[in-house]
């Protein structure tokens, strides 16, 4: 994939991260766990962003792992196909600490998916995961 040209972009900044996405997207931030998960959704027309931060994460893999570039680091994530042919990336992880985790989650829509692919993967490319 390309970068695309993300000027116009915004950054959103929480205790544990920073990323950039397109303005035309929407953040919402939400708790699970009694107040231990934090999760940060980011969402537009191209696919879906989702970030947590805390601890119990994992599971399987039943596809192939793939490589996810972030701005400081390299992650390995699940790559599958979801029943509507959207792309999958889940199981995006880093342990940042002994009680803290990071596990994110990007879907690539199946419409204009070269483009959405990149749009994705640009939001990925800024990650900056803040130990």
């Amino acid at each position: 994939w390309v970068p695309i040209n993300v000027a116009s972009w915004k950054t959103i900044a929480h205790d544990h991260f920073s990323i950039n996405m397109p303005s035309s997207w929407k953040e919402e931030t939400t708790r699970s766990n009694g107040g231990s998960v934090v999760q940060t959704e980011l969402s537009g027309p191209e696919g879906t962003v989702t970030l947590a931060f805390g601890s119990g994460f994992g599971g399987a893999c039943n596809s192939s792992w793939i490589k996810v570039q972030t701005m400081l680091e390299e992650l390995e994530g699940c790559y599958g196909k979801l029943p509507d042919n959207s792309i999958e990336i889940k199981q995006i992880s880093k342990n940042i600490s002994a009680d803290l985790s990071f596990d994110g989650r990007a879907v690539i829509y199946p419409e204009n998916v070269s483009s959405n692919a990149q749009t994705i993967y640009s939001i990925l490319s800024s990650l900056v995961i803040i130990n």
